[in-house]
């Protein structure tokens, strides 16, 4: 595996992944008024389970990117996993298009 990908996948990506976490279950607030280009007011009722639900998937892709990956050099497994991230990245950059 190039030592690019490496870097990327193993150090950058996780520790965003990471970040982006916390901020939805601790500050969410601040995060949603840094991913929306309008002001949107946080409530908790209406929003809170949503933010959860993608904290959870960023915790697992952070898990897959700093144990899975690192533990494995089967390119395959990497296309693999590295494609299931892309889609989901793709999905996440539309959906800060539309906010």
């Amino acid at each position: 595996i190039p030592l690019t990908y490496r870097l990327i996948l193993l150090a950058i990506k996780p520790l965003a992944a990471l970040q982006g976490a916390y901020m939805m279950l601790f500050n969410p607030s601040g995060y949603i008024s840094t991913m929306t280009r309008s002001t949107i007011s946080y409530d908790p009722s209406t929003q809170q389970f949503a933010l959860t639900q993608l904290a959870g998937a960023w915790l697992y892709f952070a898990f897959v990117e700093l144990v899975v990956l690192a533990q494995s050099d089967d390119v395959r497994l990497w296309r693999l996993l590295c494609g299931g991230m892309l889609l989901s990245d793709l999905a996440y950059m539309h959906s800060v298009a539309q906010g």
